[in-house]
């Protein structure tokens, strides 16, 4: 797959649904496809996999687990895979469509992507004090079991890490060294909501973030700015 080139005319074909990307990207390899974020090419990659593989590997990688944050259960992502409509299934693997991804999961997963196919679990904080200062909570670390090979987490790392590099400027995350991945995605009233999700690369930082903006507009425009504030305050606080 890394060395395969797709050809991208600004639309596909898929069934009775037409795929479309804002303009066409030509002839690109797949590290460049996730940077320009063409939607051709993963509905075709969908389609070719088929809606057994898909579903198979949506949940191997955590995507539609429930995560329990100190007790609070998140909802669990939906993906619809089955409806025995290529369009469909293409859409759905673009994130379109009928998709609907909680963030916390999104999160938990980039931070797989970085750690090398595991990942620590979310938790809200690592413990909280009384106003005398008196420790009364533990922070006990568990980890997710593997969600993604060692190989596959380190060639989506580098590809994300390139994603920053090539797209949205290193400039805009002063000091770290940031892999990312942007979207933006309709609800079906017509609003565009802004995701950014991503990882900080860094011992001393080892952070996994997740950004949605409803309604915020561009994905890497909106989200990506509040991630770079948000990254710069976590860093300074000292997690």
């Amino acid at each position: 797959i890394q060395d395969r080139t797709f050809t991208c005319t600004g639309s596909l074909q898929l069934d009775d649904f037409t795929i479309t990307c804002p303009s066409p990207h030509g002839d690109i390899g797949l590290g460049e496809a996730l940077t320009v974020s063409c939607n051709c090419v993963f509905a075709q990659l969908a389609v070719e996999m088929g809606p057994d593989i898909m579903e198979t590997y949506v949940k191997q990688t955590g995507l539609t687990n429930s995560y329990s944050v100190n007790g609070i259960p998140t909802k669990e992502s939906t993906f619809n895979f089955r409806s025995g409509n290529a369009g469909e299934l293409g859409w759905s693997g673009v994130g379109q469509g009928f998709d609907l991804v909680n963030p916390c999961a999104m999160m938990v997963y980039a931070g797989a992507i970085a750690n090398g196919g595991k990942t620590a679990k979310p938790q809200l904080i690592a413990h909280t004090n009384t106003k005398d200062d008196l420790r009364i909570s533990i922070y006990l670390p568990h980890q997710t079991s593997r969600l993604l090979a060692q190989d596959t987490a380190d060639t989506l790392k580098q590809m994300m890490k390139d994603n920053v590099t090539n797209n949205y400027g290193t400039g805009n995350f002063p000091g770290l060294t940031v892999g990312a991945k942007s979207g933006t995605a309709q609800d079906g009233t017509g609003r565009n909501n802004a995701w950014f999700v991503g990882f900080v690369e860094d011992v001393e930082h080892p952070l996994a973030f997740v950004v949605f903006l409803e309604g915020g507009g561009s994905g890497s425009s909106a989200a990506g700015s509040v991630a770079s504030r948000l990254l710069q305050a976590a860093i300074e606080a000292g997690y």
